[in-house]
């Protein structure tokens, strides 16, 4: 039977929604009816969401107080974000809803709570727009879509050869979009001097190898320069004018690859959170400036 079916993360189905049925998610209670309870941290609004089934598609409905839901296709990893107040109709077949999420937890000997940033995930599956039909006098391509490309190019640069130098780039990569990862709504691109420092005390989580060939010592702001600009190289971003590195300079750079890497999903926050270590104090980036 074609509908909506909804799952948490774990794959546990949680509803099939017939065109017209609605399911609402968010924290419950406080006289507010939810059918799946996400999350009971206080930042969560009762009713932050709901998937809305229609004849072809459905509608993702934002009706939290802030912050945007994130809509991210599964077969892509592009993304589309539904802000407060608004609803979007989907055009992924296979997508996961994502809610941001404040927790407050003890910090430091003060006692003092220190606000951290979670997400709350569950899939979203139309059968009619998971349906394919060839056009006529047609062979279906394998073309792959913008999205596809970019991610293709960027772990190219985590697994060509296994070489440093591309590991390198690979982790200033996840510093770069770190911060956007961690707040979609106020998050801030580091200076080079922040990344170099983030990712100092760092070992590869694959191979065990420190990051920087002295561990701890962060690398000049200008080396994580050329590591993203060999990125953006990598990804077509660099206008060369007679060979020259005519894009290093551009003081723009970092934020328009932060961006293309987290929009079309090339980097998100399960990449970070598996990559990236937090310090011991819980420090992330600190405002080291260039």
């Amino acid at each position: 039977m074609d509908g909506v079916t909804i799952s948490g993360a774990d794959g546990e189905p949680w509803a099939h929604l017939a065109p017209g049925d609605d399911f609402r998610v968010g924290r419950g209670g406080d006289g507010v009816d939810v059918d799946r309870s996400i999350s009971a941290s206080p930042y969560v609004s009762g009713h932050a969401c709901t998937i809305v089934a229609t004849e072809q598609s459905y509608w993702v409905e934002n009706w939290a107080r802030t912050g945007a839901v994130q809509l991210l296709d599964v077969a892509s990893r592009s993304q589309i974000e539904v802000l407060p107040g608004v609803r979007r109709l989907s055009p992924f077949a296979s997508a996961v809803v994502r809610l941001m999420t404040v927790e407050e937890r003890p910090s430091g000997t003060d006692a003092q709570l220190h606000v951290g940033v979670g997400q709350v995930e569950f899939a979203v599956r139309c059968d009619v727009l998971a349906e394919l039909e060839t056009l006529a006098g047609r062979q279906p391509s394998d073309t792959q879509s913008w999205a596809d490309e970019v991610l293709r190019k960027l772990r190219s640069v985590r697994k060509e050869g296994g070489r440093l130098d591309n590991v390198r780039q690979w982790y200033a990569c996840l510093a770069l979009c770190e911060p956007l990862l961690r707040d979609p709504a106020g998050g801030v691109v580091p200076s080079h001097a922040q990344i170099a420092r983030r990712i100092a005390p760092l070992v590869d989580r694959e191979t065990g190898t420190p990051i920087e060939r002295r561990q701890g010592e962060p690398a000049t702001s200008k080396t994580i320069s050329k590591r993203l600009f060999a990125v953006r190289d990598r990804l077509h971003m660099v206008e060369s004018i007679d060979g020259s590195s005519a894009g290093l300079g551009d003081t723009e750079a970092p934020t328009k690859l932060a961006h293309l890497l987290t929009s079309s999903g090339a980097i998100t926050l399960a990449d970070v959170e598996f990559y990236l270590r937090r310090s011991p104090s819980g420090e992330e980036l600190d405002d080291v400036q260039d």
